[in-house]
């Protein structure tokens, strides 16, 4: 049971009225109440009689020390004058409307200020005239089908707009070419209003000066003539007509961006799965809501190219949420991993492109003709590359078993967080791959860059270093995968030395 003394703070009003008693936000707690008996001490320190408590037996009454329990607070108010000033370029503009993207809880309040003027040497003269309260929108936003920055809640979260106008006069309409905005922000101390975003609208639309006939429209200007006294009829029916403009400009730009209702990255959450439809495709629906947006975006795309190596690889790129891209995911076709040990004159092997090597392997071919090769089962092999049909039938049928060897294969490779994929990717692989080629997932803990780690100790991947660990006879590879540590260990005559 929440034990707590109200404790509310008197203030004097400026007369000699009565004044008037604010309730304070903070918890003072008591250990009981049934004996609200307060005393004021020697020492300052007030204090309330507290009888003897079930939760305490045994301990007398006594007076007892009535502290405010410390909690975290924040700022009653604060106020703040904006550095932007807004230029709309034309003089005697018409601003229209503040939206506000903010949190105001109960306690708490948003208040705007805001001054124009024409000349920028005339701001320090510009008044600044407080605005209405901030009315709270059911729309998450004036923009077409976006989301509050500040969450949804009704009369608490979400979008808040005001008119802007002058608090008093015959004409109030705020006219000049720049507007510059003042905050006054006021919480309980135990909550406070937060603001996300605030954005600004001119010149005004005027429903009563583009649609009434001219009899109805205004005839006078806000002068310091006419700064003080009650709104002429003009100036209140604009307003009035303002209420209507701002719930009928936010239904008509929703309808004029229904386009983004097909756009996959816009389109709203609930309308993927009917989009996807309309390709053609469908959407696994535990994918997250990013994948699915990305998907639908290039689904398109490796439609029209489906069954290569570009689309294969986008397509992994997107269930793997990029680890095509940061190469923890490499398809390779398997003759591209061939490597001829004849001399083939005119052919160019530079493997910079290499998806495993990158250019660390250099090839021994040399380029001198066109087709000269030094090597018996090397031209076989170039038949079976460049000209198959002047072949005998034994190299036909060496070119066959050629391509029966290396063709029509793909290999993927994966590493790091891309094996825990590994499901995802081989519904993928089946769905994007040719009937007849065959493929084979290949998982890996070592870098990808072949003879880089165990040369020079580099792993190419921000991973966990692996352990150390011992040598296995006919299992142990220095040099391709082992990196050897201490060469001295392999000589029997220094096998109790260190290196140094």
């Amino acid at each position: 049971v929440q034990r707590d003394c109200p404790v509310v703070r008197l203030e004097a009003s400026g007369d000699d009225g009565p004044g008037s008693a604010r309730l304070i936000y903070e918890r003072y707690p008591m250990v009981n109440l049934a004996v609200p008996r307060f005393a004021s001490s020697a020492d300052g320190q007030l204090r309330y009689q507290a009888p003897e408590d079930d939760d305490y037996p045994g301990f007398s009454p006594r007076p007892r020390e009535l502290h405010v329990l410390r909690q975290p607070r924040y700022e009653d108010s604060a106020s703040a004058l904006l550095r932007e000033v807004l230029d709309s370029g034309t003089p005697g503009t018409v601003w229209h409307r503040v939206y506000i993207d903010a949190c105001i809880p109960a306690g708490c309040s948003v208040e705007i200020g805001a001054r124009v003027f024409d000349d920028e040497d005339a701001r320090s003269q510009a008044d600044i005239h407080m605005q209405p309260v901030p009315v709270w929108n059911p729309l998450p936003s004036e923009h077409p089908f976006q989301k509050a920055l500040s969450g949804y809640e009704k009369d608490r979260r979400g979008l808040f707009e005001v008119l802007l106008q002058r608090p008093e006069g015959r004409v109030r309409n705020l006219e000049g070419r720049y507007l510059q905005l003042q905050l006054h922000l006021t919480g309980s101390g135990r909550r406070t209003p937060e603001i996300h975003a605030i954005r600004v609208y001119s010149p005004r639309f005027s429903y009563q000066e583009a649609y009434l006939p001219e009899l109805f429209r205004q005839e006078e200007s806000p002068t310091p003539e006419n700064s003080i006294g009650p709104a002429n009829g003009a100036d209140v029916r604009e307003r009035l007509l303002a209420s209507f403009e701002s719930i009928l400009t936010p239904l008509e730009g929703r309808v004029a961006a229904a386009d983004q209702l097909l756009h996959p990255m816009a389109a709203p959450t609930g309308n993927l799965n009917w989009l996807a439809q309309s390709v053609g495709e469908a959407i696994p629906s535990h994918w997250p809501e990013r994948r699915r947006r990305r998907w639908l975006e290039n689904a398109t795309l490796i439609q029209q190219r489906k069954g290569t190596l570009p689309a294969l690889n986008l397509a992994l790129d997107i269930v793997t949420d990029g680890g095509v891209q940061n190469g923890s995911v490499v398809v390779t076709e398997n003759f591209r991993l061939r490597r001829t040990m004849a001399t083939i004159l005119g052919v160019h092997m530079d493997d910079s492109d290499h998806p495993l090597t990158l250019g660390t392997g250099i090839s021994g071919n040399s380029i001198v003709g066109d087709s000269l090769i030094l090597s018996e089962m090397g031209a076989k092999e170039f038949l079976a590359l460049f000209a198959p049909e002047i072949a005998t039938e034994d190299e036909r049928q060496a070119v066959t078993e050629f391509f029966e060897k290396y063709a029509h294969r793909v290999s993927i490779l994966l590493h790091g967080d891309a094996r825990k994929q590994r499901q995802e990717i081989e519904s993928m692989l089946e769905a994007q791959l040719p009937a007849h080629l065959q493929w084979r997932i290949i998982e890996t803990e070592q870098p990808f860059i072949l003879g880089t780690s165990p040369l020079l100790s580099i792993d190419t991947w921000l991973e966990q270093r692996p352990g150390y660990e011992q040598v296995k006879i006919n299992k142990t590879h220095i040099g391709r995968t082992d990196l050897l540590m201490n060469p001295l260990a392999f000589s029997p005559s220094d096998i109790n030395q260190r290196l140094s």
